[in-house]
């Protein structure tokens, strides 16, 4: 039976919530995002509002969930060979690098939509972009004068900060899909194999 911490050969009880709970507010989303794109890129109305206070819930709780393992460290993995434990590292590092980067990366698209970034109950969150809070300048000019007196105007590009982030947030959210089909696929080989690594966590 799985106790409060973590012991030698199982997770405890609060690891096993935040796995669960990150599992849930990750899936959840990259659902809502497959599904409704165009409802929650425009953002407004309860679809937008529920992504993004589901991209903050699970931020929240990956932090959470760092500093309970700095506080309480995981049981040691000792089955498998070498190559396939360092894959196993390098697979749960993964995850949390994307987790992260797609959810900051969304906070940064909704911030340079401009205006409010709204969550449900009526709560907002602050922008990550300078320019989002500012009133729209006019595009920069340049203008030059030649011989025959004509002058060139060329405007500067503001939108691609913009693309860049939009970018990055759902070439992660692919990234992180593929990489939790990875580790769903290799826990379900391990409960398999029955050597013990599926009930570290569900035993």
């Amino acid at each position: 039976m799985a106790t409060l911490h973590n012991t030698a050969d199982r997770y405890g009880i609060v690891a096993r919530l935040f796995h669960a709970a990150v599992a849930a507010t990750i899936l959840a989303n990259l659902a809502l995002g497959l599904l409704f794109d165009d409802a929650v890129e425009t953002g407004a109305g309860r679809f937008a509002a529920l992504h993004a206070t589901l991209g903050m819930l699970t931020l929240a709780l990956l932090v959470a969930r760092v500093l309970w393992r700095l506080i309480d460290p995981p049981p040691p993995v000792t089955v498998g060979t070498p190559i396939e434990r360092t894959a196993a590292h390098a697979g749960h590092l993964g995850l949390y690098a994307l987790a992260l980067l797609v959810t900051l990366s969304g906070w940064f698209v909704a911030s340079n939509e401009g205006g409010r970034i709204d969550l449900l109950g009526g709560m907002a969150l602050p922008t990550l972009s300078a320019n989002s809070a500012a009133p729209a300048a006019a595009p920069a000019t340049i203008a030059a004068a030649d011989g025959a007196g004509v002058v060139d105007v060329f405007e500067e590009d503001e939108g691609e900060g913009d693309e860049f982030w939009e970018e990055v947030h759902e070439l992660g959210s692919w990234a992180l899909l593929a990489l939790i089909v990875l580790h769903s696929g290799a826990a379900f080989m391990h409960r398999k194999r029955r050597d013990g690594t599926w009930e570290r966590m569900f035993g």
